[in-house]
C-alpha cells in the first residue's frame, strides 16, 4: 500500500467531519460503502 491509501484506510478523525460540510461527508459515506462493496466482492 501506498502511504495515502493506508491514510484513506483510516476512519477519518471527529475533529475533520466537523470541519466538513454536510455534502462532503455524503461525499465520504459513498465512497466508504463503495469499497466496502469492492471488498466483499473481493473476498468472494
Amino acid at each position: 500500500l501506498l502511504p495515502d491509501d493506508r491514510d484513506k484506510a483510516k476512519p477519518v478523525p471527529w475533529s475533520q467531519l466537523r470541519k466538513m460540510t454536510k455534502d462532503e461527508r455524503a461525499t465520504l459515506k459513498k465512497e466508504n460503502q463503495a469499497k466496502r462493496m469492492e471488498n466483499k466482492e473481493n473476498s468472494i
